[in-house]
C-alpha cells in the first residue's frame, strides 16, 4: 500500500503532553514528537488514543521556561490513526494528528523548520 502525504515530514524531537478535551480534559498524557509537517504532526506515546478523538496538545520543555504565551505552545488537534508499535509489556504507540485549527504552534518553528517545508 502507498502512502498518501500532502505534506512533508521534518523530523523533530519535542516533549509535549495532551488531553482528550470531551473525555479528560484535566487529565494530560506524555508523549513526544516524531516528525511534524505544515498538515499535522506524528507522535509516539504510551497512551493509546482513539481516531477521530479531539485532542489538545502543548508543548513542553525548553519552551516552558521561555518568555512564550500559552497560545504559541498549543494547538488542537484530530487523531488520524493510531498504531502500535511496542510490546504487550511496553505499550508504546505512533500516533498521526492533524491540526485542527491549520495552527502550528510557534515551538515548531523556533528553528524555521518548517518555514522551508514545501508541500
Amino acid at each position: 500500500m502507498k502512502e498518501h502525504r500532502d505534506c512533508r515530514r521534518v523530523p523533530v524531537q519535542q516533549d509535549i503532553m495532551f488531553a482528550n478535551r470531551l473525555i479528560h480534559p484535566n487529565c494530560y498524557f506524555g508523549a513526544a514528537t516524531v516528525n511534524i509537517s505544515k498538515g499535522g504532526i506524528c507522535l509516539s506515546s504510551r497512551y493509546q488514543v482513539v481516531e477521530g478523538d479531539s485532542l489538545f496538545l502543548c508543548v513542553i520543555g525548553d519552551e516552558l521556561q521561555s518568555d512564550c504565551l500559552i497560545s504559541e505552545l498549543t494547538c488542537m488537534v484530530d487523531v488520524k490513526w493510531c498504531q502500535k508499535i511496542g510490546t504487550e509489556k511496553e505499550p508504546l504507540y505512533h500516533v498521526g494528528l492533524e491540526y485542527s485549527d491549520d495552527r502550528i504552534p510557534k515551538a515548531f518553528l523556533s528553528d524555521n523548520t518548517l518555514l522551508t517545508v514545501e508541500k
